[in-house]
């Protein structure tokens, strides 16, 4: 279908409003909530160590190193400067409590960093709480200050909630970095060397 649909509009026999609806239809939603765990669970790392015995070997009297998760720190970083809406925010907030109780916190350290033009709240998303009383603040964008914090976190990945129109480093030493962006004109403004752009359109973001 996705084929027939290419023809027609290379022989222009389908009106272009038809063929962008179909086209959109083809293309589904993004499941991003799955691409976010998918990106994390990749990167808690595990070794073996003398220090945990493996009950297993109790039965042979025998010691055998058991497996150690080595935890990660994961930064969550929210654009609030006006264009995503209080509503979608704590939306995605709840998500994102949602998606980080399926890890251990010993094995994942999560963080959410609020910004416009600089980060003004930090908190963990264990501390989630009361998430109608969380204030917001708006104003201009930039995320120099996100990757920075990320940076001195030590984050292993960087998630970011924006619209894309916002000032951004050259480049950065995050091992992953997750763009969820509620604009597409927005998305083509971040640069491709920083990371996976995921486009949400702010109507499908809570779906």
């Amino acid at each position: 279908m996705r084929q027939a649909l290419i023809e027609h509009k290379l022989k222009g026999t389908m009106p272009g409003a038809l063929a962008d609806m179909i086209e959109k239809r083809l293309q589904g939603k993004v499941n991003w909530r799955a691409e976010l765990r998918d990106a994390i669970e990749p990167e808690i790392k595990s070794h073996l160590s003398a220090k945990k015995r493996n009950r297993r070997g109790g039965a042979f009297d025998i010691i055998l190193p058991g497996v150690v998760k080595e935890g990660i720190q994961v930064s969550i970083a929210i654009d609030t400067s006006g264009s995503i809406g209080q509503k979608e925010i704590m939306y995605y907030l709840g998500e994102i409590e949602n998606l980080f109780k399926q890890f251990s916190q010993t094995d994942v350290r999560a963080h959410i960093l609020m910004h416009h033009s600089s980060v003004y709240s930090v908190f963990s998303v264990q501390d989630i709480k009361d998430l109608d009383k969380i204030k917001t603040q708006s104003g201009g964008t930039s995320h120099l200050q996100v990757f920075e914090l990320a940076e001195e976190m030590d984050s292993k990945v960087l998630i970011c909630l924006t619209d894309g129109y916002s000032e951004f480093p050259e480049d950065t030493k995050i091992r992953k970095t997750i763009w969820i962006v509620t604009n597409a004109e927005g998305a083509t403004q971040i640069p491709d060397n920083l990371g996976k752009k995921i486009v949400v359109p702010i109507e499908e973001l809570c779906d």
